[in-house]
Parts: C-alpha cells; structure tokens; sequence
C-alpha cells in the first residue's frame, strides 16, 4: 500500500487578533498556540504528538504554550486517550 507523505509546516501568523468563536473557546490571544491540523487516525501516531507536546510544554520558555488539534475525530477512539494525556500535562 502506498502512504502520502506530506512535510510539516510551520507557519507564524502575523494577526495576533483572535475571532469571536476564539474567544468563545478560551484562546484570547495573550498565550501562543501550536496547531495539529489533520486526521486522527491511528496510523498518524498523534500519541507521540501529545507527549511531545507534554515534554516541551514543561519547559519554562513554553509554560505559556496551548496545543490544539484540530480534525474530524469522529469514529476515532484514541481521541479520549489524547485528551486526557494533555489535560494531565497541564
């Protein structure tokens, strides 16, 4: 079976202004983010994502950083696993 591979991107945004639905959500703009845009499939090891985000979010330089995932999650029971793992890094 033949697998896509795509390079990660890191993007900085230069408009620090969050949207209403933002808000909404918590993220004001004051703490930096780091994004996870894709599917949550298994076969993505987002496991060893989320627990690299633990490691570099203990660092003091990083105490400000929130990570966001962001996919379709539906079907996909790991999702629960990876939630929790993050809100133990906290």
């Amino acid at each position: 079976m033949w697998w896509a591979r795509q390079p990660i991107r890191f993007l900085a945004s230069s408009n620090s202004l969050p949207t209403a639905r933002l808000k909404e959500l918590g993220l004001d703009g004051t703490r930096r983010l780091a994004v996870y845009l894709g599917g949550f499939s298994p076969h993505k090891n987002l496991i060893a994502l989320v627990n690299a985000f633990r490691e570099v979010a203990g660092q003091p330089e990083f105490s400000d950083l929130i990570f966001v995932m962001v996919g379709d999650n539906s079907g996909d029971s790991d999702c629960r696993l990876w939630r929790r793992r993050l809100v133990d890094a906290r």
